[in-house]
């Protein structure tokens, strides 16, 4: 039965489902029904995940020309979940997100700005990057001015600080 459009699930007698016609679906392999002796699969967590959503914003003001200023996120729990970051500026500027333990940091995007005034780059990762806190773990932003005078240039960090 269908709509014409979507398929409609039906029962094992191909009739429309209802509380009196269940769905039955199969979660064996075909030959072994589930039981005791051959139970489904699941997978416990046995520890508890609290996250806490972090936007970390931080204002460069009047960056020399050819110079760099650092937003530093240090995690404060066990992992930090980067999703995202927002760059913006009165000038063009370059950009280079790092991530790890502080002294060895590893670049995991780079982006440039145009000179136009008031560009922002909004930055959702289709993946989001995940940063263990241990060791001084760490998100940083490189702001790097690329215009003929000083500018200002801001960022936020956008993640979940997980416990």
């Amino acid at each position: 039965m269908s709509d014409g459009i979507f398929p409609s699930l039906v029962s094992k007698d191909r009739e429309q489902n209802a509380a009196g016609n269940p769905i039955f679906v199969q979660t064996s392999d075909g030959t072994n029904g589930n039981s005791e002796l051959n139970p489904q699969y699941v997978y416990q967590v046995n520890t508890v995940s609290s996250g806490n959503e972090i936007h970390d914003f931080d204002e460069s003001v009047d960056i020399a020309v050819d110079a760099s200023a650092n937003h530093d996120y240090t995690i404060a729990g066990t992992t930090f979940i980067l999703k995202g970051f927002s760059v913006s500026g009165s000038g063009s500027y370059k950009y280079e997100v790092q991530v790890g333990e502080l002294l060895s940091l590893a670049t995991v995007y780079v982006g440039f700005s145009t000179g136009r005034q008031g560009d922002t780059d909004n930055i959702i990762l289709p993946i989001p990057v995940e940063v263990l806190g241990a060791n001084d773990g760490t998100v940083r932003i490189i702001k790097t001015n690329r215009q003929g005078t000083a500018v200002s240039i801001y960022s936020t960090i956008i993640g979940s600080d997980v416990a």
